[in-house]
């Protein structure tokens, strides 16, 4: 797995195409398959914690994950 290779402090970057329904074309549609918030709450179940977005992109998002450690997260 990605956690299970990345270092202690390691991240993960994320870019995708936004989905939207009614806003997305219809290409973005058939081939996204998930939105910015699950695609975020999969990964943040996966042992990451989201450290910060950015918003430069037209079409896309940013997204930046720092690898969790499991014991402290357990303890919170």
């Amino acid at each position: 797995s990605v956690h299970r290779a990345l270092r202690k402090g390691g991240q993960l970057i994320v870019i995708d195409f936004e989905r939207k329904e009614g806003v997305s074309d219809e290409w973005t549609l058939d081939h996204v398959r998930a939105d910015r918030a699950t695609v975020s709450r999969e990964i943040q179940s996966a042992g990451f914690g989201i450290v910060g977005d950015a918003h430069f992109l037209k079409e896309n998002y940013f997204l930046r994950f720092l690898k969790v450690d499991p014991e402290t997260s357990s303890r919170r």
